[in-house]
């Protein structure tokens, strides 16, 4: 699970890494605890689409997580679409020069990058 972080101005997101979870309720507490670690304000989640845009069971595993993690902390959280998201972390990591089986522990942490600045990036417009 990656996780990332933005500047106080809500423009520019950047990884600030990413772990291993062993289920929703470990991933939950890994969450919550990042974002007390951290301060933040706001929780964004990835929403795991089908790439017709309907849910399946990714979706309710997502909503499992949310469900744990909003029982956990008093930040909000939003869910954001991050169809194709890994695809382009991988796109990224190859043109950057990484063989790809180095990719597996930055596809997270890289992944959650790009879904924070999506969604700064819907939000200023």
């Amino acid at each position: 699970m990656g996780f990332s972080s933005c500047d106080p101005s809500g423009t520019l997101a950047s990884s600030i890494g990413a772990v291993g979870v062993s289920g929703v309720r470990d991933a939950a507490n890994k969450a919550a605890q990042k974002a007390k670690e951290t301060g933040a304000e706001r929780i964004v989640v990835g929403l795991p689409l089908k790439t017709d845009g309907t849910s399946g069971a990714r979706v309710e595993k997502t909503l499992a997580f949310i469900g744990i993690l909003t029982s956990l902390t008093d930040v909000p959280v939003e869910t954001f679409d991050e169809r194709f998201t890994s695809v382009v972390a991988h796109r990224f990591l190859s043109d950057s020069g990484l063989k790809t089986k180095k990719h597996k522990g930055l596809v997270d942490s890289v992944s959650a990058a790009l879904i924070l600045q999506d969604y700064l990036d819907r939000k200023r417009s």
